[in-house]
């Protein structure tokens, strides 16, 4: 695993944040439509994420804290701007995420109890069968999830104090998920062919074009 040195900072509360409640409107959710396989919770997108643990001042945490499984007593929260997810399979072919623009500015939401962090390694298959390179080349096609007890979290771009905390965990598993999605729908393409795509293209969280180390790198950590 790779691990990045952060110092310690702290989260300070903004003014205009909500909590997160089982009551959250999030305009463009439909109730029917928005329902995912998660325990019936919604699926949401989250832009702009921080987590941090409140018993320590609010002190920013990586997300493997969630894997100590109680070997520590950090309780983690999160606070990011919040936009509803459409998964629409009549539209094949089409981003099933709303336009995340100034149109849209979305709600900035604390998540009071973040239980756990999900990686989903395929799910833009339904819709990934003709453009890997937009796959490669979109920054906020992410496979990272966190649950709440309200609904469960995409997570797009973190915020940047939380980059650093977030990219150790966040480069393998994005390089995973591309190979798991070019080999499942380019199946004739072989690793120099994904490699052709893939070499160059730039990942706006980590900050820099992919190199041929972060495929090793996603081999050693995610199997």
């Amino acid at each position: 695993m790779l691990f990045f040195i952060c110092e310690v900072v702290h989260y300070v509360p903004e003014q205009h944040v909500i909590d997160e409640t089982a009551e959250l409107l999030v305009a463009g959710e439909d109730e029917d439509a928005c329902t995912s396989k998660f325990n019936e919770k919604p699926i949401r997108n989250l832009m702009n994420f921080t987590f941090f643990d409140p018993i320590r001042n609010n002190e920013v945490v990586p997300l493997s804290v969630l894997e100590d499984d109680g070997e520590n007593d950090q309780r983690i929260e999160g606070v990011g701007i919040v936009f509803a997810y459409l998964d629409n399979d009549e539209d094949e072919g089409q981003i099933e995420d709303i336009d995340m623009s100034e149109n849209d500015p979305g709600i900035q939401v604390r998540l009071r109890k973040i239980s756990r962090a999900w990686v989903d390694y395929e799910r833009q298959d339904k819709w990934a069968s003709h453009y890997l390179l937009f796959i490669i080349s979109n920054p906020t096609s992410s496979a990272i999830l966190v649950e709440t007890p309200f609904a469960w979290y995409i997570l797009k771009m973190p915020s940047a104090m939380y980059n650093p905390f977030y990219c150790s965990l966040y480069l393998p598993v994005r390089v995973a998920q591309l190979l798991i999605v070019s080999v499942k729908s380019f199946p004739e393409r072989t690793y120099a062919d994904f490699l052709s795509t893939f070499l160059g293209a730039i990942d706006n969280v980590v900050g820099r074009p992919y190199v041929e180390n972060d495929v090793l790198l996603a081999v050693r950590t995610t199997r």
